[in-house]
């Protein structure tokens, strides 16, 4: 609880630091090798501007367990998603519109959809809400994204490299046990194809062409 790890030779080595905190850390985010972010358990927000060699904890007024975090260089406006802690995966947003030194309350009921989501600037983005929704004007207004016509179950894992190319992990319960599809899309959303059907849990892609994804059954492949 309250560690992170760091590497200085591209993943080669890892090093365990300790954050100052007790609790969980759930995703940490730097926009350059010196700022950056960590998000976790009972409304924890924590920033370093040296490394991660201190971090100061960044308090919001509400109880949530914190899970995902979004800061870009150059952009007032961030991202965390996260949850209340008395309903499982009711799912909130939070919205800081100056570079993330201070967190409001954004959309307080995402319902329990609100599992994941991905921005690529601190305007444009695409968040699990009921169903996929996309913004490009930092929020104040989602629009639908239908890929149920093409694959059945809920997104897990977003992840997007620009308006147009993006990918989708999606879980479907068939009655007695779940399905995985692994879909993209290359026009926004329009259509998407699949990929594969193998079980997951997380995906990232640094560009269209290489890309993580953390399988439940075997660790991390690219």
């Amino acid at each position: 609880s309250g560690m992170v790890v760091k590497s200085s030779d591209g993943g080669d080595t890892w090093n365990w630091t300790f954050s100052g905190v007790k609790q969980q850390l759930l995703d940490v985010v730097f926009i350059d090798s010196l700022r950056g972010w960590a998000v976790g358990d009972s409304s924890t927000i924590l920033k370093t501007v040296n490394g991660g060699v201190d971090w100061e904890q960044q308090p919001i007024d509400t109880l949530l367990k914190l899970k995902k975090i979004y800061v870009f260089d150059g952009d007032s406006v961030a991202w965390i998603l996260g949850e209340w802690l008395d309903y499982f995966w009711k799912g909130t947003l939070l919205k800081s519109q100056d570079f993330g030194e201070g967190w409001c309350l954004y959309e307080t009921d995402l319902g329990i959809s609100g599992n994941d989501f991905h921005f690529i600037n601190g305007n444009e983005g695409w968040i699990r809400w009921d169903s996929l929704r996309y913004t490009n004007n930092g929020g104040n207004f989602w629009r639908g994204i239908d890929y149920i016509s093409y694959f059945p179950g809920g997104s897990i894992s977003i992840c997007f490299i620009d308006s147009l190319k993006g990918f989708l992990g999606l879980e479907d319960y068939n009655g007695s046990t779940f399905d995985y599809y692994f879909i993209k899309t290359e026009d926004g959303g329009q259509t998407w194809s699949l990929i594969d059907e193998w079980d997951f849990y997380q995906i990232y892609f640094f560009n269209e062409n290489f890309g993580w994804r953390h399988n439940r059954s075997y660790g991390i492949s690219y």
